[in-house]
């Protein structure tokens, strides 16, 4: 039997964070500009911002998925990010490592709309409307429904993963061996 190089999940979940770092970062750098290559319907001149966005999503359900009883707070009252619930994962949106302030609702429909159909079949529900640039907060919910009730600012969500996993990585030897998944590894 061949052992894998990882000691520890601790270990891996660096290396990965970092490669999905360095992914994204070729995503956000590239500009379609090839007319060859990116014909109609593509945006000429655009980022690849669906594998992107797909990969800055992962990088906040892995660092939830983490964070096991972590108690954040939504619409003020506290929630524990809870092994198994996979939605859960989403509440670390509002705490420490990312800072934003949404209420449960709006965690919930980035988790299905931006999270869950993006990945599974590559589209973005119809709330969701994804921003090359920059703003804070990277993501902006919007009081109407419809197209763009959720603006994701995909290069200022680049940058919240960084800070965030620079953040989680200070605590990961404490964090990932405590959680279900860190116990769960197998060398």
């Amino acid at each position: 039997m061949i052992k894998g190089r990882h000691s520890t999940p601790a270990e891996m979940l660096m290396e990965s964070l970092d490669e999905l770092l360095f992914a994204v970062k070729y995503c956000v750098t590239y500009k379609k500009s090839d007319r060859k290559l990116w014909v109609e319907p593509h945006a000429l001149g655009g980022i690849l911002g669906f594998p992107a966005t797909t990969l800055l999503f992962t990088i906040v359900d892995t660092i939830g998925s983490y964070c096991d009883n972590l108690e954040v707070e939504i619409d003020g009252k506290k929630r524990k990010i809870r092994p198994g619930d996979v939605k859960s994962h989403y509440y670390i949106l509002n705490s420490e490592y990312f800072n934003l302030n949404l209420s449960y609702n709006d965690i919930l429909q980035l988790y299905r709309y931006a999270r869950s159909t993006l990945s599974h079949n590559s589209i973005i529900g119809k709330e969701i409307l994804l921003h090359p640039r920059g703003a804070k907060p990277f993501i902006k919910v919007n009081s109407q429904s419809g197209k763009g009730r959720y603006t994701i600012y995909i290069l200022s969500f680049y940058e919240a993963c960084m800070t965030a996993v620079a953040l989680f990585k200070e605590d990961i030897n404490d964090i990932v061996p405590s959680s279900e998944n860190g116990r769960g590894f197998k060398s």
